[in-house]
């Protein structure tokens, strides 16, 4: 699997999601260095035993930080909004490189492995059978099944894409706010 293979990345933040995603980039073979804002990083000890290889980078995040690196990976933790990373990423984001979070980075990893198992739905389906026998045809379907197959009502909600930026995982500047 050469999914990762010799490719350098970087991850943002050493919780224990960013501990997660050094040693996963490391199993697949990629070069790892992990940034942390604190002057004591959390999972330190823990990066060294079990990624040796990873650089571990602390202080303020720059650009020299990102030399060379094809694969920005933040943690869940670290706000997008923080002025401690909002800028560099931006800037990285803004030359091509990839900026993922760990969900992301599993999800690519474990499809390119071929890793994903194949479920047995047969219990979810006899239960759902059950329920519509029980309450009438078309009581219980699948959440991601549209409703106007079951019926003729248009449904009465649905996500709100025109508010969407189609770069928003590329484009913080993009990013629709909410406050409060």
């Amino acid at each position: 699997m050469d999914y990762l293979k010799d490719t350098s990345v970087l991850v943002l933040g050493l919780g224990e999601s960013g501990l997660a995603m050094a040693r996963w980039c490391a199993r697949f073979g990629a070069q790892v260095r992990v940034w942390d804002s604190r002057d004591t990083a959390p999972n330190a000890a823990a990066l060294a035993e079990h990624v040796p290889s990873a650089v571990l980078l602390q202080g303020p995040l720059t650009d020299e930080h990102f030399a060379g690196v094809k694969l920005v990976l933040k943690s869940p933790g670290l706000s997008p909004l923080d002025a401690a990373i909002a800028a560099p990423l931006k800037r990285v984001a803004d030359t091509g490189i990839l900026v993922q979070g760990e969900l992301d980075l599993f999800s690519a990893v474990s499809d390119a492995a071929g890793e994903r198992p194949e479920r047995d739905h047969s219990a979810l389906m006899a239960t759902m059978d059950e329920l519509n026998r029980r309450f009438g045809r078309s009581s219980v379907h699948i959440g991601s099944a549209s409703t106007t197959a079951h019926d003729t009502a248009e449904r009465s909600w649905a996500t709100r894409q025109e508010r969407r930026s189609p770069r928003f995982t590329t484009r913080w500047d993009e990013m629709p706010m909410v406050r409060a």
